[in-house]
């Protein structure tokens, strides 16, 4: 039997945003909701299966979110944090951590910038079930919090719960009707493999010649390029400006560099009429010349991700 219970608080909305307190629960199919009017992001937690398997598993935190209203990505914001979880799971199963699809670039004035997301949002996470798991259910529960932001904005919090089977070593499991959304959402991470033509270039700061006070990203056949920083990665100054380019070099200012800080997030490269996105994890080094960005695996990995 599939359970899931859903719980959303929200609080009425107030120019200062704050924590709610109104509940709703779903029925036992997966991420489906009693619709709460004062309620602007729902969150579910969904399966791509009907059972599970030993090894890894592909679930998900999926957001409905109101017209107007938006969430935030987990990184580089003037305004806006993202959605959280903490989970609670049985001995001999794990979890990953949420990962974020690209987002979209939301500019306010001529000196707010934000990465958002509107009308849905599901980000994927693999549950692994250890050899180790003794039981034929695994229960699991977990607790959210998030700002939804519109011209206002408020803190909501609630938690999610999904029971499902654990098949024998030679069950085979059965796709459920999130699948498909799950499926759409891995694809829509991004690659994991930068291309050969991205380079990056540390420049020295004047008073340090030891750490870089920029980095230039070049992609030789591009037409333009967007970075969106992660909450990994060293602060860019002035990302407004020099996160967004319509050229094939991308100057970025890096603010409060250390020996141990990381150049992370999400590069979006445009040739042609076509944008990829890729994931970036570069540590920041001793500036010598121009370097290849060598691949890094995204922050987190999942069954099927790329």
């Amino acid at each position: 039997m599939l359970i899931l219970s859903t719980w959303v608080l929200t609080a009425p909305q107030t120019s200062v945003a704050h924590v709610a307190h109104v509940a709703t629960h779903a029925d036992a199919s997966y991420g489906l909701g009693t619709r709460i009017d004062d309620t602007h992001a729902k969150p579910s937690l969904i399966a791509s299966t009907q059972a599970l398997t030993r090894g890894s598993n592909q679930l998900a935190i999926t957001f409905t979110i109101d017209k107007d209203w938006h969430l935030y990505f987990d990184g580089q914001n003037d305004t806006g944090q993202p959605p959280k979880l903490k989970l609670d799971l049985p001995a001999g199963v794990t979890a990953s951590p949420l990962q974020f699809p690209p987002p979209k670039r939301q500019v306010q004035g001529d000196s707010i910038l934000d990465h958002i997301y509107e009308e849905t949002l599901t980000l994927p996470f693999t549950l692994t079930i250890g050899e180790d798991f003794k039981g034929e259910n695994v229960l699991i529960k977990g607790s959210l919090e998030w700002l939804e932001c519109h011209e206002e904005c408020r803190f909501g919090k609630g938690s999610v719960a999904l029971s499902l089977p654990v098949l024998p070593p030679n069950g085979k499991p059965v796709p459920s009707r999130q699948a498909k959304k799950i499926d759409e959402a891995v694809k829509a991470l991004p690659e994991a493999t930068l291309p050969a033509s991205v380079t990056m270039q540390w420049l020295p700061e004047p008073s340090n010649s030891t750490l870089p006070s920029q980095v230039v990203i070049s992609a030789s056949t591009a037409v333009g390029m967007t970075f969106v920083p992660d909450s990994k990665s060293v602060t860019i100054a002035n990302l407004l400006v020099g996160g967004r380019t319509k050229r094939s070099t991308m100057t970025l200012n890096l603010d409060g560099v250390k020996s141990d800080s990381v150049l992370s997030g999400l590069l979006s490269v445009q040739e042609g009429t076509e944008s990829r996105w890729y994931q970036v994890s570069k540590p920041v080094t001793n500036p010598a010349g121009p370097k290849s960005v060598r691949p890094h695996s995204a922050p987190v990995t999942t069954a099927g991700g790329r």
